[in-house]
């Protein structure tokens, strides 16, 4: 091609371009190292696209700068992680990867459209289930909106997307006879534990030991009283007032209950006996439950509960998908099933801020249903009666 030369100086490429005005040649670098990336630059530059800069220099044309999706995804977790708890942000932090890696994190935020994300949800509850898709979807929705608030986005898309349908489900729970049957099983495992402890030399072997007894004092006040695995975890020996014989569900500096607020819970023969075993010579700072592991005692794991829990199920010959939650499905349903406490009261003592969470445990409230027949009987007998009069 006439009007130019190349050639190569150090690890870039020149050019000489001829300057028909002055008649004069000037040395223009492309900046380039490989002469491929060379000549293309040439071309652009005998079409006008590059524009030549002071002393000689030239430059290509600037572009816009792109905000992708990675980008606000990482603004979002640094939000998340500063305002919401550890397992919120977690939610968060795995619902954004998946999505990012469903569309491709280098996606202009801009360019995200209902149908991607309506596509995701779909596969999302195939691969797994309804419910995921849809904690899925709440949390995707939830930092879409932190993006319109914040000015990044003029419209949340999730908020069009089909939310997958649950069907109702009734919570698995125990019975009262279930749950000793439970309590038995581990009660044996505990009176092997006093025989053969002398004999135990290993360390582990001592630490289970110890464990089990703790283990039964939470089960026994999760099943009594309701309470969260993670307020039974992080409850206080202050917060146990064994003279009224009422728990104290409070929020701490380290730690608050989930829904933010407190709650009085009120305890049973049983459960004030257990506590007030587990509270002696202890400071009123102190946990109430504490798990010995590598020779300190330390605050009751939440995956460690779990797992001694299922043990305990399928020891006892339960059913193989109780969770250690479903205690407290349990207290719950034994109340309702009674007839003698209403949801309302029942949705105090769980700590539910919505009278919809309760509502699942409504169809063991026989007892109205019960009275409106008897209604209808009464109803019924008395025009048999005037008709045959």
């Amino acid at each position: 091609m006439r009007g130019y030369s190349i050639f190569k100086r150090g690890p870039v490429y020149y050019i000489w371009v001829y300057d028909p005005q002055t008649g004069q040649r000037k040395k223009v670098s492309t900046g380039c190292a490989l002469k491929a990336e060379a000549l293309q630059f040439v071309q652009r530059y005998l079409r006008g696209e590059v524009v030549e800069r002071v002393r000689r220099r030239v430059l290509p044309v600037s572009t816009p700068v792109c905000y992708t999706y990675d980008d606000f995804r990482t603004e979002f977790l640094a939000y998340s992680k500063g305002q919401h708890k550890q397992k919120t942000y977690d939610g968060h932090r795995s619902s954004t990867k998946l999505f990012g890696e469903f569309i491709d994190l280098r996606t202009p935020l801009a360019d995200i459209t209902v149908m991607q994300c309506q596509h995701y949800i779909t596969k999302k509850s195939g691969d797994t289930s309804p419910a995921s898709a849809r904690r899925e979807l709440r949390a995707m929705a939830a930092m879409f909106e932190c993006g319109v608030k914040w000015k990044k986005l003029t419209t949340n898309v999730w908020r069009s997307v089909a939310t997958p349908r649950v069907p109702d489900r009734t919570p698995r729970w125990l019975t009262a006879e279930e749950f000793e049957t439970l309590i038995d099983k581990l009660d044996d495992r505990i009176d092997a534990d006093q025989r053969e402890y002398p004999t135990y030399r290993r360390r582990q072997e001592r630490e289970a030991a110890h464990n089990r007894r703790v283990l039964r004092q939470v089960l026994v006040v999760a099943f009594g009283t309701g309470l969260r695995s993670a307020e039974l975890q992080y409850l206080r020996v202050e917060d146990c007032d064994l003279v009224r014989k009422l728990i104290h569900v409070q929020n701490r500096d380290d730690w608050s209950t989930k829904t933010g607020h407190q709650r009085i819970v009120p305890m049973t023969g049983r459960v004030w006996r257990v506590l007030f075993t587990a509270c002696r010579d202890k400071e009123g700072s102190a946990l109430v439950f504490q798990m010995l592991y590598k020779r300190r005692m330390q605050r009751v794991r939440e995956d460690w509960l779990g797992r001694s829990f299922k043990k305990c199920v399928i020891a006892a010959g339960l059913d193989r998908r109780l969770r250690f939650h479903d205690l407290r499905h349990s207290f719950a349903s034994t109340l309702a099933s009674t007839g003698m406490v209403t949801l309302y009261h029942i949705g105090q003592l769980l700590g539910h801020r919505d009278p919809k969470t309760t509502a699942i445990y409504a169809h063991l409230l026989n007892s109205d249903l019960t009275k409106a027949t008897k209604a209808l009987d009464d109803l019924d007998f008395m025009t048999f009666k005037h008709a045959e009069n």
